[in-house]
């Protein structure tokens, strides 16, 4: 016998009411993005932040990281703590596209698999809405269009004016016009 028609909408309803949504939020360098990030937080929602899990996994010096960015960049890029300064690595690494991609290579399986696991961490602590703060995003939607559909429900760009993003990145980060236009132009 059939169930009544009533009966497939509403166990359709509650299915998707079990499901989670996740939520790609991208946009360029001082773009907005941790403006964003700091709302969506502030109303509880977990936002996993790809350049927090960078920083982290950075700054940890016996970590897979350190040692994959040591080997190819040299002991010039570590601070007094024998820890990477990201100003160091950035000089090296900005404006030079064979480099940045060197970086890239080293560091985008590590985050990716730390994001997986935030992602589900917050999954299973029952949240049914979660970002993933992504700077790179719109390279992952070119390069791995399949994956990404698979995994994102939807995707949120934030957009800035140039000369607003260049200003914003320029105060932040104590750089020079040409620096700034150099690092927007390298993502």
């Amino acid at each position: 016998a059939e169930a009544p028609a009533g009966l497939t909408i509403r166990a359709s309803r509650a299915r998707a009411a079990a499901m989670v949504c996740v939520i790609g939020l991208m946009g360029p360098i001082a773009s907005g993005k941790s403006a964003v990030s700091t709302l969506l937080k502030a109303h509880g929602i977990p936002v996993v932040d790809a350049d927090e899990i960078a920083h982290e996994l950075q700054a940890d010096p016996c970590g897979q990281v350190h040692k994959r960015l040591v080997a190819r960049f040299g002991t010039s890029i570590l601070g007094p703590e024998g820890v990477v300064d990201r100003e160091k690595l950035g000089a090296i690494v900005f404006g030079d596209r064979e480099k940045l991609r060197a970086l890239n290579s080293a560091m985008h399986g590590p985050i990716l698999k730390e994001i997986m696991r935030q992602t589900l961490s917050s999954m299973l602590s029952g949240h049914r809405r979660v970002f993933l703060d992504i700077p790179l995003l719109a390279h992952f939607l070119a390069t791995y269009p399949r994956l990404v559909r698979l995994v994102l429900s939807e995707v949120v760009v934030i957009v800035v004016p140039a000369d607003v993003q260049r200003a914003r990145l320029m105060a932040r980060n104590g750089l020079s016009e040409e620096e700034a236009q150099s690092r927007i132009a390298s993502q």
